[in-house]
C-alpha cells in the first residue's frame, strides 16, 4: 500500500503484530471485521484469465489450487471479480482474521464481523464495498450524501439498528453481545465465531 504506519522505534517501536503476539494488547478488547467486496471500491482495472493467473502465481504457493478454490467459492465470478475477491482477502479479510487469532492465542478477547449487505448504487457493482458499513455503525443512514452511496430503494434500518446497537453494546460492555444481534461469542481457535451483517444478521 501506497501509505501506512511505520515502524520508526519511536512512535511505532516494533510491527503491531509483533506486539500483539507478546501480548501488549491482551486486555485490550478488539472488535475487527471487513467487508466481503472492500476491493470494489478502488478500480482494480481489467484482467483476463491469464493475467489472474500470473497474479495468482505471485501470491500462492499453488496458483492453480488457490484458484480452483475461489472459483468454488465464486461460482459463475469473472476473472475480475475473482481478482477482486483475492484482493479483498490478502489486504482485508486474512489481516483481520490473522488479528482476531493472534489476540485470542495470547489470553485477550476479539469479535469478528463480516459485513455482506450490498449497496444498490452504479447497478450495483460495489456489492459490499469499501466503508459500506459506517453509516450503519454510526446509524445515519438518512444523512445527507449517504444514498449515493447506499443506491436507490428502501432504506435497511433494521440493519443499521443491529449494527449500532452491537457497538455501542461494545462500546458500553466490552462485548457486542445484544438483543439486536444475539449472543456473540469472543473469536478463539476452536470456534471461530463470525457475525455476519448483511440481510440477515446472525452468526456463520
Amino acid at each position: 500500500m501506497p501509505f501506512q504506519p511505520v515502524v520508526d522505534g519511536h512512535l511505532l517501536p516494533q510491527p503491531p503484530f509483533d506486539a500483539v503476539r507478546a501480548g501488549l494488547s491482551s486486555n485490550v478488547r478488539v472488535l475487527v471485521g471487513t467487508n466481503r467486496d472492500e476491493m470494489t471500491l478502488f478500480g482494480l482495472g481489467e484482467v483476463d484469465d491469464n493475467g489472474l493467473r500470473r497474479i495468482a502465481a505471485r501470491i500462492f504457493t499453488d496458483a492453480d489450487a488457490a484458484l480452483a478454490a475461489y472459483r468454488s467459492e465464486w461460482p459463475g465470478a469473472s476473472s475480475i471479480e475473482l481478482f477482486s475477491a483475492i484482493m479483498t482477502d490478502q489486504f482485508f479479510f486474512i489481516p483481520a482474521v490473522r488479528l482476531a487469532e493472534t489476540q485470542a492465542a495470547n489470553g485477550g478477547a476479539a469479535y469478528q464481523y463480516l459485513f455482506t449487505w450490498e449497496s444498490h448504487a452504479f447497478g450495483g457493482r460495489l456489492k459490499a464495498t469499501h466503508a459500506l458499513e459506517i453509516p450503519f455503525v454510526f446509524n445515519n443512514l438518512g444523512r445527507a450524501g449517504v444514498d449515493i452511496f447506499l443506491g436507490p430503494g428502501a432504506l435497511p434500518q433494521a440493519l443499521a439498528d443491529a449494527m449500532h446497537a452491537a457497538w455501542i453494546a461494545f462500546i458500553g460492555t466490552g462485548d457486542p453481545s445484544c438483543d439486536a444481534v444475539g449472543d456473540w461469542p469472543a473469536y478463539c481457535l476452536d470456534h471461530r465465531a463470525v457475525m455476519e451483517f448483511g440481510n440477515q444478521v446472525g452468526l456463520r
